[in-house]
């Protein structure tokens, strides 16, 4: 499959996977224990967990830990540029894919708290050049500035669109050629405001319009009001292909597996400025944290800057979407997330904020070969080990299934549960919040008793359907 064929098809999972987790509801809390906020910062364990990737000969990525907007724990593994093999380090740029977004969401709100905007306004009024494309699909509803912020727009996404021209991700597809795309469209996916779908087009649109309200380019504009005021010193929209970027990571694809065994990558670089607002940050990991010491003394210009952030979207029914300005919402292992992933080329990005702990990960790769999340979801293991051995401790114990006798015992062990079965090696329990659990392609849920305690285990499967077992005693 070529490269741009590939990307596209790896984008459109994505796009769809986020737009499920969006829709999805949150999980409730429940009769959680209370919150432990002790954290374990052990620099050893996390050290360790990163190791393998501690090689001159392979890109990398940069990880970080902030707690109360300080940077607590910050490593870099693999090179910035293998070239000259200079390797990853707090000076190190990379670009962040949609991570992007937020900025220019919060470029957008300042403006509407200036009064030199309406979030609630036809798009058409600031982009005049714009077809009325709810018009054309017989909407009343007209696409608003609000509706692109959160992806209730229903404009078609860009990538979508490139991907039926057969044009893939190429260099030609500049912002006259986006603006030309738009305008043969005949409608829209839905009516504005009715649900939710992930559109890289409408902030695309969104940076147009910083620049066309204000009189400076996104890049200008955040620079000035957001990055400026916060110490970002190493952050730009990048607009311009002839612009130095002291610093700059290059961005690599593996050859030979997603790993890139044997130190084979190649460079996979594209110098290409459209797309800026929906993508196209450089930034730092360092300059992140300084981002993140925004939600605890903000000196950006935007005002009560945690709650403009964060206020989720609504649809035209009321409904809430787990989508706020340029960020998702979600839940990871229980506990609540505030953030963005981000792929562009070979670069890798995820920036969560867990603001039960007032805590925040972030991880920065160049490579293709480099899974954010899965990273980024390992270190939230080691850090919130205790609170997850809290809460996981009610699930311990042996369960019983009465018609045949099988036992399985659930054990925690470095803060996960592990289910031990007969004649079978044990298995990790993938914990989805709440009392619902996986592992295989099992669903396993926790019922609880009369004297609220979990005294019953229910392991759900395709061929086998539904089998109860009872809680015999506690874990041995």
């Amino acid at each position: 499959m070529p490269t741009d064929a590939r990307l596209i098809a790896i984008l459109t999972l994505a796009t769809a996977f986020l737009t499920a987790a969006v829709v999805a509801p949150l999980p409730p809390l429940g009769a959680a224990a209370p919150l432990d906020r002790e954290l374990n910062l052990d620099v050893d364990r996390l050290e360790d967990e990163f190791a393998r990737y501690d090689r001159s000969d392979a890109p990398g990525f940069a990880v970080g830990v902030i707690v109360d907007g300080e940077l607590a724990f910050s490593r870099y593994y693999g090179a910035a540029h293998l070239d000259y093999g200079i390797p990853l380090g707090p000076e190190s740029r990379l670009m962040v894919g949609s991570v992007s977004k937020q900025f220019t969401a919060a470029a957008v709100l300042l403006l509407a708290q200036r009064g030199e905007l309406e979030l609630d306004e036809d798009i058409r009024t600031y982009l005049p050049e714009l077809p009325d494309l709810a018009a054309r699909a017989g909407y009343d509803t007209p696409v608003t500035v609000r509706s692109l912020l959160h992806h209730t727009s229903g404009i078609r996404d860009l990538i979508h669109l490139l991907h039926i021209e057969g044009r893939g991700l190429d260099p030609q597809t500049d912002d006259e050629r986006i603006m030309r795309m738009l305008r043969n469209q005949r409608g829209l996916n839905f009516e504005p405001g009715a649900r939710y779908a992930y559109s890289n087009t409408g902030y695309i649109l969104l940076a147009e319009l910083v620049e066309r309200v204000s009189g400076k380019s996104l890049r200008e504009f955040t620079c000035e009001h957001l990055f400026a005021p916060s110490g970002m010193n190493s952050t730009h929209f990048h607009d311009d292909p002839a612009m130095v970027v002291p610093k700059r990571s290059m961005s690599y694809l593996p050859l030979a597996g997603d790993t890139g065994a044997g130190g084979e990558f190649g460079e996979f670089y594209r110098n290409h400025v459209a797309w800026v607002g929906a993508r196209g940050l450089f930034t730092t990991l360092e300059d992140l944290a300084r981002w993140e010491q925004n939600y605890y003394d903000n000196r950006t210009c935007l005002e009560n800057f945690e709650a403009e952030m964060t206020r989720l979207a609504r649809s035209n029914t009321g409904s809430r979407i787990n989508y706020a300005s340029g960020l998702f919402v979600g839940w990871y292992k229980g506990l609540q997330t505030v953030g963005h992933d981000g792929n562009y080329m070979g670069f890798r990005s995820n920036y969560q904020r867990f603001p039960e702990f007032d805590t925040a990960i972030i991880v920065l790769g160049n490579s293709a070969g480099i899974d954010p999340t899965r990273l980024l979801r390992r270190t939230a293991d080691i850090v919130f080990e205790h609170h997850y051995e809290q809460q996981l401790t009610a699930f311990t114990g042996v369960y019983e299934e009465p018609w045949y006798g099988t036992r399985y015992e659930i054990a925690l062990e470095a803060g996960a549960l592990y289910v031990y079965r007969p004649r079978s090696p044990r298995a990790p329990l993938e914990w989805h919040g709440g009392n619902r659990f996986s592992f295989q392609n099992w669903l396993v849920t926790f019922e609880r008793g009369g004297d609220g305690t979990y005294d019953r285990l229910m392991v759900h499967t395709a061929a086998a359907g539904t089998r109860p077992f009872e809680r015999v005693s506690p874990s041995e």
